[in-house]
């Protein structure tokens, strides 16, 4: 985390097409770095009731951004107004209230706990990690709760692939899942301001 803070003390933003340099106390950047964390993880703990229900056409969530909604409390959900939200009730997404006081905190999510496998493996190998490397964290840390995209990646790395083979159309058919948008924003946090290394890097 040192090397993060060190590459973020000076930042390069470009403003209407102009390159300008900027700097920002160490403090305010571990800040703006704790602003990430915080709000993607309490994104995904939110959301997670309602993953994958809502779309462009069912329209927006109706519910309040400072409420936590679950199957089994929320009265007003399954009698009141509510009555009609969309909510996954037959798994442990609309549970998810249960596993976090059961756990003392809250349960897996893979949109966020492949970041905390990215942050582990560039604190072992450095911000210029390998392939190989990533592999090897990948199959240390992520074999359990995941879907999609990420799914068919862990499996082809047990059959011997690599990234980025494991994520092309011609090896994953699900190559195409959202996973990847909301799993790399850490590169951002990386490469703060640098824009086209923290996109490298995703890529």
């Amino acid at each position: 985390m040192k090397s993060v803070l060190a590459l973020g003390l000076l930042i390069v933003i470009t403003s209407i097409g102009v390159a300008q340099e900027r700097t920002i106390s160490k403090k305010e950047l571990k800040a703006k770095i704790a602003g990430y964390w915080m709000g993607q993880i309490v994104g995904n703990f939110m959301g997670y009731p309602f993953e994958s229900l809502y779309d462009d056409k069912t329209g927006l969530i109706p519910v309040d951004i400072d409420k936590y909604y679950s199957c089994r409390t929320d009265q007003e959900l399954l009698n009141g107004a509510l009555k009609n939200l969309r909510i996954h009730c037959n798994d442990r997404r609309g549970y998810t209230d249960i596993f976090a006081l059961a756990l003392g905190g809250a349960p897996s999510d893979d949109d966020t706990d492949i970041e905390f496998v990215y942050l582990h493996a560039v604190e072992k190998y450095g911000l210029d990690i390998t392939y190989p490397e990533m592999t090897e964290m990948w199959k240390q840390h992520i074999n359990h709760h995941i879907w999609g995209g990420n799914a068919i990646a862990r499996k082809l790395m047990d059959e011997g692939l690599i990234p980025p083979e494991t994520g092309k159309k011609e090896n994953n058919h699900n190559w195409y899942f959202i996973d990847a948008q909301i799993e790399n924003e850490i590169w951002g946090a990386f490469f703060p301001g640098m824009t086209k290394k923290a996109a490298k890097k995703t890529d």
